[in-house]
C-alpha cells in the first residue's frame, strides 16, 4: 500500500469513527460501497473473488465471504505485522480455526460501548459488579469475546467487586456459585450458554437471588452438545438458580469475523443490530433477501470492518421480523460446531 492509498484509508477511518460517534443512515450507502470498494483493492482473495463475480457498484451487491473463508485466508487488507490483534474460532472440529487479523483496533473499540451500554446496563454507566463465565482476555487472547468483556470491564465493572470463572484449567463452578449467592447489589452476570449449563449441571445446594436491577448477558446460542435445551427450559433454570426474571436476560450476537455485535431480550432475543451493522436473511436457493418470517442464511455488512472483509455470509440460520429484529433458528445442517460458546465444555468444569 503507497503512501496515497494509506492516507485515503487514514481518511476513510476518521469517517467511519465520526459515523459510530452520530450514525445518519443517509450516509450509510456511501460510506459503505467505499469500504467494500476498499476491500476488492487491497484484499488479492477478496479481489480475486469480486472479479470473478462481475464487481458492484452498490455495498448490497458487494459478494458475501463466508466465514468458512476465515479458515483459508487471510482476508485483510494490511502487511502482517508482530504488533497485529489475532482473534481465532475455536477450530473444534476440524483442527483448523477460522482467523481474523486486526491491525488497528481503534473502531472495534470505539463501537462496543454504546450497545452494550443501551443493551446490557440499560443506560446506565455506573460500575457494578460483574461475574464472568466467560474468560478474561489474558487467559484467552485469541477470543474476541473474552477481548470485548474485557475491556467493557475496564470502563463499566466495578473491579474490586467482579470476579472471573472460567480460565485455561476450566469452569471453577464452586467459586462462581458463591460469587453468585453472595451477590449484595445489582450485578452484571456475563456467560455463554454452554457455561451456563456447566454451571446449572454442576449446582449443589441452595438457589442464588441476584438482587433486582442485575442483568445477564447472554451468548453463543442455547444448544450445548451433551443436550439440548429451548429457550423457556434454559429462562426456568436461570430464574430458578439465579432468581432472574426473563426480562433481565439480554442476548448478545457477535463472531470472530465482525467488529460489531447485536442484542436483545431474552434467552431467544429478537436481535436489533446497531446502526453500522446491516443484518440480512438469504434465501439458500434464490440467494436473494428472504421474506419477513421467512427462515435462510444470515448475512451482514459490517461497515467497520474496514481492514478485513465486510460482506460475510455465516452458517447461521435465522428470520427477520418485520421490524428488521433477527431471529436466531440454529445452524446449517452441514456447519460446523464453532465459537467462543464451545470454550467452556472443551476446557472442563472444576468443581
Amino acid at each position: 500500500m503507497n503512501e496515497l492509498s494509506r492516507r485515503r484509508v487514514s481518511e476513510l477511518r476518521a469517517e467511519l469513527r465520526s459515523f459510530i460517534d452520530s450514525p445518519e443512515r443517509e450516509r450509510f450507502d456511501a460510506l459503505a460501497l467505499r469500504v467494500a470498494k476498499h476491500q476488492a483493492a487491497q484484499i488479492p482473495a477478496y479481489g480475486r473473488w469480486v472479479e470473478h463475480r462481475g464487481g458492484f457498484d452498490h455495498w448490497r451487491d458487494a459478494p458475501w465471504v463466508p466465514t468458512e473463508a476465515f479458515r483459508s485466508f487471510d482476508l485483510c487488507s494490511l502487511a502482517p505485522t508482530t504488533t497485529d490483534t489475532i482473534f481465532e474460532t475455536s477450530g473444534t472440529t476440524t483442527g483448523i480455526p477460522g482467523r481474523r487479523r486486526a491491525p488497528d483496533m481503534s473502531l472495534y473499540e470505539a463501537a462496543m460501548d454504546r450497545p452494550f451500554i443501551e443493551a446490557v446496563l440499560s443506560g446506565d454507566e455506573i460500575r457494578r459488579p460483574w461475574i464472568s463465565l466467560i474468560p478474561e482476555a489474558r487467559d484467552l487472547p485469541t477470543s474476541s469475546l473474552s477481548h470485548m468483556v474485557s475491556s467493557l470491564a475496564s470502563r463499566y465493572a466495578d473491579l474490586e467487586r467482579s470476579s472471573w470463572h472460567l480460565d485455561d484449567r476450566g469452569l471453577d463452578a464452586s467459586s462462581a456459585i458463591e460469587a453468585l449467592r453472595s451477590a449484595e447489589q445489582p450485578t452484571v452476570v456475563l456467560a455463554t450458554s454452554f457455561a451456563l449449563i456447566n454451571l446449572f449441571d454442576a449446582w449443589v445446594g441452595s438457589d442464588a437471588r441476584l438482587p433486582p436491577g442485575s442483568r445477564l448477558m447472554l451468548t453463543g446460542g442455547f444448544k450445548g452438545r451433551s443436550r439440548t435445551l429451548d429457550a423457556a427450559s434454559l429462562e426456568g433454570l436461570i430464574e430458578r438458580h439465579l432468581g432472574l426474571p426473563a426480562q433481565g436476560i439480554i442476548g448478545e450476537y457477535g463472531m470472530t469475523e465482525w467488529t460489531s455485535q447485536a442484542y436483545g431480550p431474552g434467552v431467544h432475543p429478537s436481535l436489533v443490530a446497531p446502526p453500522w451493522l446491516h443484518l440480512r436473511v438469504i434465501d439458500p436457493v434464490t440467494l436473494r433477501d428472504a421474506n419477513p418470517g421467512q427462515a435462510g442464511l444470515v448475512a451482514s455488512f459490517d461497515l467497520l470492518n474496514l481492514d478485513n472483509v465486510s460482506a460475510v455470509l455465516t452458517s447461521d440460520i435465522g428470520a427477520l421480523d418485520e421490524r428488521g429484529g433477527l431471529r436466531l433458528l440454529g445452524r446449517a445442517p452441514s456447519a460446523r460446531p464453532r465459537g467462543c460458546g464451545l470454550t467452556a465444555l472443551d476446557w472442563g468444569t472444576r468443581r
